[in-house]
């Protein structure tokens, strides 16, 4: 029944038959089924399903509730209802739902992801120390169980062989061009950028330049802009020096600009005379 229904790269529903488990493979069908992921294997029980799905309270308690003498409960309940009538005048002209968990959780996580994609990639992974939830007691074994199960050990490797810190050869120039020579600040974004990595001695090791981002080796970045930061005036004098042995790094760059765009200009002037020909 359930065997072969699959999401790609996401996860699989299958028959409890299927199970390692002996306690899932004594399930029928009709009574759980399976979800395989990356994690792991999940067997959900279809007893009372749509009984633990539904999220709605008796009448009787919600008006109990909403005449509670606690004023913050009192407003709790106050704030459900504005939000069920929100949501009843949207849905209006269609079939009535009932509120469910489900219903909710999609609800939720639709804020979390549009949250997410107004954001950074900083986040905080939150794990259990220990099965019996006590302080101050770290189960090794437990926490990097969980963590790779989230994922973490795999990102973790990825991200130290790669290239995971970014930005943009145009944020780059924004940050730092005050602090630098003016030499150095005519530059266009992206050559101001190789002269000063070049400037500071940065191991081309531990970046690489792309077509408009440079990537950095995890924590690279941080080094770099603690560098320029913490002593600019030094940095600027240092810059200066480099810039004074190597002359040629400006008139080249410029004179490189001459002669793209005289080539430029000498291709379009003989393609033109091609065509009167």
């Amino acid at each position: 029944m359930y065997h072969g229904l699959s999401i790609p790269t996401i996860m699989t529903v299958s028959s409890p038959r299927r199970s390692r488990l002996r306690q899932h493979r004594d399930l029928r069908e009709e009574e759980a089924f399976l979800i395989r992921h990356y994690a792991g294997t999940v067997c959900y029980e279809t007893g009372q399903f749509l009984e633990k799905n539904s999220d709605t309270l008796h009448n009787s308690l919600e008006f109990l509730v909403e005449q509670s003498s606690v004023g913050f409960i009192r407003n709790l309940f106050e704030t459900n209802h504005a939000q069920r009538s929100a949501s009843e005048k949207r849905s209006s002209g269609s079939r009535l739902q009932a509120a469910s968990v489900g219903g909710k959780f999609r609800k939720q996580l639709s804020v979390l992801l549009e949250k997410l994609r107004n954001t950074g990639t900083h986040f905080v992974r939150c794990v259990k120390p220990n099965s019996s939830m006590s302080p101050q007691i770290c189960d090794g074994a437990a926490i990097l169980s969980q963590l790779k199960c989230a994922g973490m050990a795999s990102v973790l490797k990825l991200m130290q062989k790669g290239f995971p810190s970014r930005t943009s050869f145009a944020d780059l120039y924004l940050l730092y061009q005050r602090q630098l020579p003016p030499d150095l600040a005519r530059l266009d974004p992206r050559l101001f950028c190789k002269c000063l990595f070049r400037a500071l001695g940065l191991n081309n090791i531990d970046y690489k330049f792309g077509q408009t981002k440079v990537f950095f080796r995890p924590g690279k970045f941080a080094e770099f802009d603690q560098m320029l930061r913490q002593d600019p005036e030094n940095m600027r004098i240092l810059i200066e020096k480099w810039l004074g042995r190597s002359p040629g790094v400006l008139s080249s760059s410029y004179g490189f600009r001459v002669i793209y765009a005289g080539t430029s200009l000498g291709n379009s002037s003989n393609h033109e005379s091609n065509k009167e020909m």
